[in-house]
C-alpha cells in the first residue's frame, strides 16, 4: 500500500507507437504556432516597414535565445518551491511585460508605433 505511488524499478520502455503519436500531437502544434510566425513577418514587413533581412536576423537571434534561455528558466522552475507551486510564481512576474507587449501592438497610436519597433523583438520571445 506504500508504495503504490512509486514507479517501479523495472517500468517497460515506452513503445515506438507512442513515441509516433506524441510526436505527431507536437507536430501539429508546431504547424499550429509557427503559422503566427508567418503572420508576424507579414505584419512587420508590410505594416510597420522593417525589412525582411532584419526581420529574418531578429526571428534567428531571438529563436537562439530561447534556446539558450529555456534550459536555465527549466531549471530555475525546478527549484522554485514556494506555497503557489513550481511555475505560478513566474507566472506572475511576466504577467506584466506580457500585457504591456500586447497593449502596445494591439492600441495603434503614433506613439506606441515607435515603442513597438523597439518591442518586437520582446514580441518574438514570448511565443
Amino acid at each position: 500500500m506504500q508504495n503504490e505511488n512509486k514507479p517501479s524499478a523495472s517500468a517497460a520502455p515506452i513503445k515506438l507507437s507512442e513515441k509516433v503519436g506524441y510526436g505527431m500531437g507536437d507536430t501539429a502544434s508546431n504547424f499550429f504556432f509557427h503559422s503566427f510566425n508567418i503572420i508576424l513577418l507579414n505584419y512587420y514587413v508590410q505594416d510597420l516597414g522593417i525589412s525582411a533581412a532584419a526581420i529574418g536576423v531578429m526571428f534567428m537571434v531571438t529563436k537562439i535565445f530561447d534556446a539558450v534561455t529555456d534550459p536555465i528558466m527549466g531549471i530555475i522552475a525546478d527549484r522554485t518551491n514556494t506555497k503557489w507551486g513550481h511555475f505560478r510564481p513566474l507566472h506572475l512576474m511576466v504577467r506584466n511585460s506580457i500585457r504591456t507587449d500586447w497593449l502596445v501592438d494591439v492600441l495603434q497610436t503614433p506613439i506606441s508605433r515607435k515603442v513597438e519597433n523597439s518591442f518586437t523583438p520582446i514580441s518574438l520571445t514570448q511565443q
